[in-house]
């Protein structure tokens, strides 16, 4: 197991063999996922942040300062 999900297991739980369910933690998570509408959304914002990302990559500035794409490849 990962460091941060032991972190948040640690912070949530009180038995050590517990598993840790997000859903029972969070059980808005679940109906926001269980909602065919709104996982669509959720895919169709991400796609729409990842051409406006590429399209930074393309047409901005080459200074790392300026342009996220630069920054994140560099």
């Amino acid at each position: 197991m990962v460091w941060w999900a032991k972190a948040l297991k640690n912070l949530i739980s009180s038995q050590e063999n517990e598993r840790l369910d997000l859903f029972r933690i969070f059980p808005a998570l679940r109906r926001f996922l269980a909602g065919r509408q709104h996982y669509a959304l959720l895919r169709t914002t991400n796609d729409v942040f990842f051409v406006l990302i590429l399209l930074c990559g393309f047409f901005g500035p080459d200074d790392p300062h300026r342009n996220v794409i630069v920054f994140l490849c560099c």
